[in-house]
């Protein structure tokens, strides 16, 4: 079992890299996730972790407060580019699948019952779509997090707080997953776990809001809707919760949980009900939030809520016991069935040939280019291609607003106005002027610009 796991998970990960990769490779990837948080470990592993990130605004821990950038930053200063950032991510997921293999012979799973949640597993949607392009410190806990979900039964504390107190590490809004673990341990009478874990998170949560103050009140800006206080939110959301449909409808709500459940639903049974609890604080958090990206399989806003239902699929192997092989059967097929209709309908995996594909001839030209300009230029360009310059001090992007003037740039590399993105239909047209308006001006103030296919590269300090 061992080596299989092992192969499984192995393949499962070269699988995720070698997509994240493509998608990266191939200019699918924007600046506002994978190149911020490139920044800041460059940054990090270059001794400037007090330096205001050029493309975030703020310093590498204002942003969250992520510990995790720490050692994250030794990595890469290691191997210093992006893929590193993707293939550390791509391995946490790939953890998954061997250790739930691993949990589930622990619990003396019949074996129809282990393919099936191996197979939901790999095919679900949101491991895959998390993984591409972005890349977000808290998914590299994921296998963290379900190791703490499963000490929670366990009459040893030791390792359930180690873990939790990494996965609470990683982030701010970690305390969700904590809320999410005391309910978990409630339900499963470990009162004095739920109760310390509650206490811890609500110390943390303190704590990192003072550090992360800079990076603005995600609560207000996203829950702002329903109150100009947290209590009056609070008041809102138990005397008018209807209100919440005003920002997700009932259809995008029921999109979303189905998104992240479909491929585990035959496996669920009675005892998966204190798991399923356990999902609750990121789950309403994420279906109330003004915020539609929160509800979209495409992000980290989820991570949280996954091992919560893998572990509802385990807790479930109890009720499996003594179910007729043939019954067993039947659930692995359905299992399959499930997988695969969740991973056609969610994974977007088309938009390989729609979007990035496409995109070859220039990625391989500007690629080309990107290899002739050392860390040490500073960049003004768009934030797609800004995802390929984060690791240097300045990189700026022309959505930001906020960079002027041209003449503090070794660099302005940007897109031709008239090339359509297939990322951006909507706004392309207003892209297009913005481009035509920073090489206008450019031009104006005597800086050299060179115009290829694919780009239009100007050099206001050479």
């Amino acid at each position: 079992m061992n080596h299989i796991a092992f192969r499984i998970s192995f393949i499962y990960t070269i699988t995720l890299f070698i997509f994240a990769f493509l998608q990266h490779f191939l200019l699918g990837s924007q600046a506002s996730d994978i190149g911020t948080f490139e920044q800041f470990s460059w940054l990090i592993a270059n001794g400037k972790i007090n330096e205001i990130s050029s493309l975030r605004g703020i310093a590498p821990l204002q942003d969250h407060f992520s510990l995790l950038l720490i050692p994250i930053a030794f990595i890469y200063k290691i191997i210093p580019t992006t893929y590193t950032l993707i293939a550390l991510q791509s391995i946490a997921l790939g953890i998954i699948p061997a250790l739930t293999l691993k949990l589930a012979k622990e619990k003396n799973s019949p074996n129809p019952i282990t393919a099936s949640l191996l197979v939901a597993v790999l095919l679900c949607p949101y491991f895959f779509l998390v993984n591409l392009g972005d890349f977000h410190p808290e998914i590299l806990t994921a296998p963290i997090m379900l190791l703490a979900i499963q000490e929670t039964k366990k009459a040893r504390s030791n390792r359930y707080f180690i873990y939790f107190l990494i996965t609470l590490l990683v982030k701010k809004s970690q305390v969700l997953f904590g809320a999410g673990l005391s309910l978990y341990g409630l339900a499963n009478r470990q009162y004095k776990k739920a109760i310390i874990t509650l206490l811890i998170s609500i110390g943390w949560w303190i704590i990192s809001a003072k550090f992360s103050a800079a990076g603005g009140d995600y609560v207000n800006l996203r829950l702002g809707y329903l109150g100009e206080t947290k209590s009056a939110i609070l008041i809102t959301i138990l005397s008018k919760p209807w209100y919440i449909l005003s920002e997700a409808t009932p259809e995008s709500i029921l999109f979303y949980v189905i998104g992240l459940t479909l491929p585990f639903l035959a496996i669920l049974r009675k005892n998966s009900l204190n798991a399923l609890i356990g999902t609750l604080p990121i789950l309403l958090t994420n279906i109330i939030s003004s915020s539609g990206i929160q509800r979209e399989l495409n992000h980290h806003y989820s991570i949280g809520i996954m091992p919560f239902i893998i572990t509802a699929c385990l807790d479930s192997i109890k009720d499996w016991e003594k179910i007729a092989h043939k019954t067993l059967k039947f659930i692995y097929y359905l299992t399959v069935i499930l997988s695969i209709i969740s991973f056609i309908g969610y994974a977007r995996i088309g938009y390989f040939k729609s979007r990035y594909f496409p995109n070859l001839k220039e990625a391989i030209a500007f690629h080309r280019v990107k290899s002739s300009i050392s860390s040490d230029k500073s960049i003004l360009t768009d934030k797609i291609y800004a995802a390929h310059f984060a690791n240097r001090l300045i990189v700026n992007t022309i959505e930001s607003g906020r960079y002027l003037p041209l003449k503090n740039y070794d660099y302005i590399i940007l897109p031709n106005s008239d090339v359509n993105n297939p990322r951006e239909n909507q706004k392309i047209k207003a892209k297009s002027n913005r481009i035509s308006e920073v090489i206008k001006t450019a031009q104006d103030q005597g800086i050299s610009c060179n115009f290829s296919d694919y780009f239009q590269i100007c050099t206001p300090k050479l």
